[in-house]
């Protein structure tokens, strides 16, 4: 194995280890937004939950359209 043989054998090498990292940084993120994601819908149901029925208003305007 000469020179420029572990040059190239190094560069790959460091390419594989980029491409994990980023990889890894890439679900890591995914993962996060999900996790967000489902704390948002969540709160949403929460609220829902919470909020009291609210009969639907009867306008004017429309009663006098039909």
């Amino acid at each position: 194995m000469n020179a420029s043989d572990a040059l190239v054998f190094a560069l790959l090498a460091l390419a594989d280890l980029s491409l994990m990292v980023h990889l890894r940084r890439a679900r890591a993120r995914r993962l996060r937004m999900k996790r967000m994601m489902r704390c948002l819908e969540l709160a949403v149901e929460r609220e829902n939950a919470a909020a009291p029925a609210v009969p639907a208003k009867r306008w004017p305007a429309l009663r006098r359209a039909s």
